[in-house]
């Protein structure tokens, strides 16, 4: 059948050969639906039996009828959806046998292989389970002919593990590219650890996982033990992976709306990633962890990878896992002040230790299709209500809160929430690169840029379809700013105090405002020196390390009528005092003196200073909440996020992100949006809204 092609047995001008699949006694065909290229395949079959075995092979019993939703190889497969299942009653014949043998504890050879032979669909469709597979099947080779060999320990964890997967796992609408290796990730997570603590990062969505080990961990770490498993540096590494999988499973999975997603992780441990990808390691936490991530991707419907990235590089994942000392407490603080901490459940904490054998799939909602009932055995159709998303007790309904953390709801007067969740788009490189969560090194990151997916979106600061949600907004500047307006210099209030603009450590980036940048105008648009006659700042920004072409920007700003936050007296006593010292005008505009630049970290210890006298916790400010205390009020005061979507990164939707909506505004909304209402009616104009403009078959032997 293989060397025949339509156009080799009839006057077809198909040249492309058939493809038969024989599996010891099923031969199956595999054709696109093209002409008559099924019922010529088919024939050819037929005449190829009859030549090869004689007249009386044909047994019409035997032949199905071409399909694109067949079973074939005790698997059902549909080629519309490109998708395999494994049919419900070997899911539950491979759980009777296994709950059978865990409760004799024993077993014979003949039972070790009726048990493979039903876990051998599971091991075929989910990567993970192939390693415990061959642990069952190494214990079933060394048993003897006659009687029954009590089982290891090991094969008991790894049982316990498949009645898991057997129970609750998503067998059912694989999709078949989970099968390769050539698939683009939907997330990209950079993880670190360190003998202090473990961070993973999700660039993507602004989000972080931070653990501090305790002391017991503490205590293995240091002192390593001389019997049992080793909690070493590898273990740490991959934790991150099990702790990333199991905290976000459950929005990923709400996420992708029953579709496969694919996750990638960087680590700095080539351990980790090996043990990872080949799910293999002789230690005994490890192989735990490994039960755990195997567990996630079967429940969330997830395929994990990992991938090496130099350590050298990996500077902000370092900082996030080291984070209780300095100073990698300061530049994670403030690299940190916008994005939000996922939290890890309490029963996560610990995945080392046995989760596996203990899971407990109330506590792990996912999404469900309306029509259909849970993959799996049970069919269970949800959880508790009284659960939430996270693994914690939910609130009741109608429990009213006012916190800036709480996630956005809408929906109707009786509490019930309609949250739409859309998965960003991974970053690019270029975008990690210039948010500072990996270091620019040429010489250690050449393989890491080789290894980047450069198909992915380029998002150079993070443009994703993202409903907002203020959880991950930090608090902003202007939430102490009226408190505090005496602890702190007008310098320090205006906006432009960014990172890029000025100098860290001996680095001044060639961009950096200068001097020369700066004019002062009148109402005539003509420059003055006098601050009496001045109405408006001009500054010319040269570029940003958003601005990938080095367009520039130029932006005037008039006064703003206050003495204590004014975006034309902070830059003219700037300037003022930069001339004051006889620095030239070509150099970088916020310096101390002549001979030294004004760093990001004074500027940082300014704002935490100020937010600790506000009574605030500084740890959740930095030189980003600059930018996000300038994002709310331009929010509250009523004008739209395009007046400032003209440069650098504002170009993008990151304004919205950083915009923080407090109770004052919340307070008034109903009332003005009821009054406006009211006043359209009035006008003769209906406030009622208007609507807007606007395969593969298989036949089997």
């Amino acid at each position: 059948m293989g060397t025949n092609s339509p156009a080799s047995v009839s006057n077809s001008n198909d040249s492309e050969r058939f493809f038969p699949y024989e599996w010891v006694d099923d031969h199956i065909l595999v054709e696109p639906d093209v002409g008559d290229r099924l019922q010529v395949a088919e024939a050819t079959l037929r005449h190829a039996m009859l030549a090869v075995l004689g007249p009386r092979s044909i047994n019409e019993a035997k032949f199905s009828s071409w399909s694109s939703d067949l079973t074939a190889l005790g698997l059902r497969w549909n080629t519309v959806d490109r998708s395999v299942s494994i049919p419900a009653d070997k899911i539950e014949k491979a759980h009777s046998r296994v709950r059978a043998m865990l409760e004799k504890g024993a077993a014979s050879k003949s039972e070790f292989y009726k048990l493979l032979g039903s876990l051998r669909h599971v091991a075929t469709c989910l990567r993970t389970a192939k390693p415990f597979y061959q642990r069952l099947q190494c214990q079933c080779t060394s048993a003897p002919r006659f009687g029954k060999v009590k089982l290891s320990e090991g094969s008991v964890a790894d049982l316990l593990w498949f009645e898991q997967i057997l129970n609750h796992g998503c067998l059912a609408e694989l999709p078949l590219d989970m099968f390769g290796d050539t698939f683009s990730p939907h997330v990209e997570l950079y993880m670190n650890a360190s003998n202090i603590g473990a961070a993973v990062l999700d660039p993507a969505s602004d989000e972080f996982i931070q653990v501090k080990f305790d002391n017991d961990e503490l205590r293995m770490i240091n002192i390593p033990q001389a019997t049992g498993p080793e909690f070493s540096i590898n273990v740490r590494e991959h934790l991150c992976i099990a702790l990333a999988v199991w905290t976000w499973g459950p929005k990923w999975s709400r996420q992708s709306k029953g579709r496969m997603l694919y996750i990638k992780c960087w680590s700095d441990n080539t351990s980790a990633v090996v043990w990872c990808n080949k799910l293999r390691s002789g230690n005994v936490f490890s192989q735990e962890l490994n039960r755990c991530i195997g567990l996630a991707e079967a429940y969330f419907k997830l395929r994990v990878s990992a991938a090496h990235i130099p350590g050298s590089i990996n500077s902000m994942a370092d900082a996030a896992s080291r984070a209780w000392t300095e100073p990698y407490h300061s530049r994670w603080t403030n690299f940190s002040s916008c994005w939000k901490q996922a939290q890890v459940p309490v029963t996560c904490r610990k995945l080392y230790t046995g989760f596996s054998s203990n899971f407990s799939p109330a506590r792990w909602p996912r999404h469900q299709h309306q029509n259909t009932a849970e993959h799996g055995r049970s069919g269970a159709h949800g959880v508790s209500g009284l659960i939430s998303h996270d693994g914690c007790p939910r609130a009741l309904d109608n429990t009213h809160t006012n916190s800036p953390y709480l996630p956005c709801t809408a929906g109707n007067l009786a509490g019930t929430t309609h949250e739409v969740e859309i998965l960003p788009v991974p970053c690019s490189q270029k975008s990690v690169i210039s948010r500072g969560i990996i270091a620019r090194c040429l010489d250690t990151a050449s393989n890491f840029s080789q290894a980047i997916n450069f198909q992915v979106q380029e998002c150079a600061d993070q443009i994703h379809p993202v409903p907002q949600n203020p959880r991950s907004q930090q608090p902003s500047s202007s939430d102490f700013m009226s408190i505090s307006t005496s602890h702190q210099s007008n310098t320090e209030s205006y906006g432009e105090l960014r990172s890029e603009y000025l100098a860290q450590g001996s680095d001044v980036k060639p961009y950096a405002i200068q001097r020369t940048d700066v004019k002062f105008v009148n109402n005539e648009e003509k420059e003055v020196e006098n601050l009496r006659q001045v109405t408006a700042v001009v500054i010319y920004f040269r570029g940003s390390k958003a601005d990938q072409f080095g367009e520039g920007a130029t932006r005037r700003l008039e006064r703003s009528g206050t003495q204590w936050c004014c975006p034309v007296l902070a830059p003219w006593y700037l300037v003022e005092h930069h001339k004051s010292f006889g620095a030239k005008e070509d150099s970088l505009l916020c310096k101390v003196d002549v001979n030294t630049n004004l760093q990001v970290g004074e500027v940082v210890r300014a704002l935490k200073s100020a937010a600790e006298c506000a009574g605030q916790n500084p740890d959740s400010y930095g030189s980003h909440s600059l930018r996000s205390g300038g994002a709310t009020a331009l929010f509250n005061a009523g004008y739209d996020s395009l007046a400032v979507k003209r440069f650098g990164r504002w170009r993008s939707d990151a304004v919205e992100r950083y915009t923080r909506i407090g109770g004052r505004l919340t307070a008034r909304m109903a009332a003005e949006m009821v009054a406006k209402c009211a006043s359209k009616r009035t006008e003769g104009v209906s406030s009622t809204p208007l609507p807007g403009n606007g395969g593969t078959s298989m036949q089997t032997l």
